[in-house]
């Protein structure tokens, strides 16, 4: 299973069977890269060595650092938790992996920093692992998942 795949599972579970949480438990789009150099590898990757690409690498790449810096002026911070929820006046975060993925430098920094001021956040890699901890938070479901 994918990342993005338990994230839409636990999503889901989250909806239909606690949906006094509806529009407090959500996902912040944070995804995007912020090195320009990346972002144009993979982009090379797609295209090859098209003429017009070549031709117009430097080009794109300015707009590439332009798009990447608008994002981080308007509050892309590396490392955020890829669900939060907001329930009785405390936030949670929640750090989706698959069994064998790793937390990077960044998710450890935010992670820290949110746990020194008493925001907890939950390393998650199952459905059934979420479940148990949301129990946690919110007691038993409202609703059956079936």
């Amino acid at each position: 299973m994918t990342e993005l795949q338990l994230q839409a599972e636990i999503f889901q579970y989250t909806w239909n069977c606690y949906p006094s949480t509806r529009r407090k438990f959500f996902h912040v789009s944070n995804e995007l890269p912020t090195d320009v150099d990346y972002v144009l590898s993979h982009v090379e990757r797609h295209v090859g060595t098209a003429r017009w690409f070549v031709i117009l690498r430097d080009s794109i790449r300015k707009r590439i650092q332009m798009f990447l810096s608008r994002r981080k002026a308007s509050g892309v911070v590396a490392g955020i938790p890829d669900m939060i929820l907001v329930h009785h006046g405390r936030c949670y975060g929640f750090e989706l992996k698959t069994e064998t993925g790793t937390v990077s430098q960044a998710q450890n920094e935010v992670h820290q920093v949110w746990k020194e001021d008493g925001t907890p956040v939950y390393l998650i890699r199952s459905l059934e692992e979420y479940i148990a901890v949301i129990e946690t938070i919110l007691g038993k479901a409202e609703r059956s998942a079936a």
